[in-house]
């Protein structure tokens, strides 16, 4: 970030590759929060919209999921 300001040059981006995407999922398979990695990994959910999460906003009948914050 501080090079970032005082070059005005943005830092170039780090995204993981399919295969170390998978890689990650299948090690985290059995982990409590394997639901909120899918998530982040599969349908862009940033940090703040995983922790603003809540069971009002999953529905399993419809199977849809609202992010409202």
């Amino acid at each position: 970030m501080v090079a970032w300001q005082a070059t005005g040059q943005r830092p170039v981006m780090a995204v993981w590759t399919t295969e170390q995407l998978t890689a990650f999922l299948n090690y985290v398979r059995e982990d409590v929060l394997y639901p909120l990695w899918w998530l982040a990994a599969l349908r862009g959910l940033r940090r703040g919209e995983l922790a603003g999460l809540r069971w009002v906003d999953i529905s399993l009948e419809t199977r849809e999921l609202t992010v409202m914050q």
